[in-house]
């Protein structure tokens, strides 16, 4: 954390280092998005490793094995996208805030309309609704273990600002 402090914008502006991590993460899941993130890409590094723990499994179970991880990738990198959201709109607020939230639930959805629009135009990549739905039970993950980690740590606030 002291790295990105050195810079004298950040230390100026300390709650841009929240915003930082968002676009990272935005910009993590826009580069999978692309071809390197495609069924037959992935299909390379993971059914090997299927294979290799479950040397018995038939090939169909390895393949749909390989399409639940991606679905689990799906919901888990969206509902640290809503996380992420939620952190740089609450950052050193106290506590909960439901509009907050919401919000951070809403621009995660809206960014994983964008995404799956943006697959649309990737030859090596389908466009999917389910994957939006998906994402989006991802996101409200998300905002229901931040609601759960608050309420049962009593804590005032999950973020604090950075000064």
């Amino acid at each position: 954390m002291k790295l990105f402090m050195k810079s004298k914008f950040l230390s100026s502006h300390p709650s841009m280092i929240y915003y930082i991590w968002l676009i990272f993460w935005m910009a993590l899941i826009f580069f999978f998005s692309t071809g390197v993130g495609s069924f037959s890409n992935t299909a390379f590094y993971i059914e090997p490793l299927l294979r290799f723990l479950f040397p018995h499994m038939a090939p169909r179970g390895i393949h749909l094995a390989h399409l639940l991880i991606r679905k689990l990738a799906h919901l888990t990198e969206y509902a640290v996208l809503s996380y992420l959201w939620f952190t740089a709109l609450n950052q050193g607020r106290n506590g909960w805030s439901f509009k907050r939230a919401l919000l951070a639930f809403t621009l995660s959805i809206l960014y994983a309309s964008s995404d799956e629009y943006h697959q649309a135009f990737n030859p090596s990549r389908t466009s999917s609704f389910t994957d939006v739905g998906i994402d989006s039970i991802g996101a409200l993950t998300g905002q229901v273990y931040l609601f759960l980690t608050l309420r049962r740590a009593g804590l005032t606030t999950l973020v604090k600002r950075i000064d």
